[in-house]
């Protein structure tokens, strides 16, 4: 039981040295921070962050770099939602349409349909908060279908 609070408090440690990394805008030792992490979720929320971050202060290419590499399907998704995001506000909603594609092939690929309905509405908060509202409304609907029949 200690051994497992002492890796806890490692874990949380390093999520938040990789957050506050992040936030300094100190790209390269947060990543490798986060990549340290051992934890499967706590690396994919890190790196996810970390892609979050670097896509809203317009580094596209590492926030692409950095989000594809994402073990983890929902973190993935996130982190491709938030780079489309980014580039959409910023006025680059042509470039942001593969990235709001393949978000969406990774979001149809979950099986769990309480994760699917999860995914599915961060998508189209994504969306909608890049002012792409039209194309936000299936998957609200389909979200919102989805979690009446389940």
């Amino acid at each position: 039981m200690e051994r497992n609070d002492r890796q806890g408090k490692t874990i949380a440690s390093l999520q938040n040295l990789a957050d506050a990394l992040t936030q300094a805008g100190e790209w390269p030792e947060a990543e490798r921070v986060a990549r340290s992490i051992e934890s499967y979720w706590g690396r994919a929320l890190a790196l996810r962050n970390l892609a979050t971050a670097m896509a809203q202060a317009g580094e596209w290419p590492e926030a692409e770099r950095v989000a594809r590499s994402i073990e983890d399907d929902t973190y993935r998704a996130s982190a491709l939602g938030h780079l489309a995001s980014a580039m959409a506000q910023a006025g680059e909603r042509k470039q942001a349409q593969p990235y709001w594609r393949e978000a969406e092939r990774v979001v149809r690929s979950f099986e769990d349909n309480r994760s699917r309905i999860h995914a599915l509405r961060n998508l189209a908060t994504d969306l909608t908060q890049a002012g792409e509202r039209e194309q936000a409304q299936p998957f609200w609907r389909e979200a919102e279908q989805s979690g009446l029949s389940s």
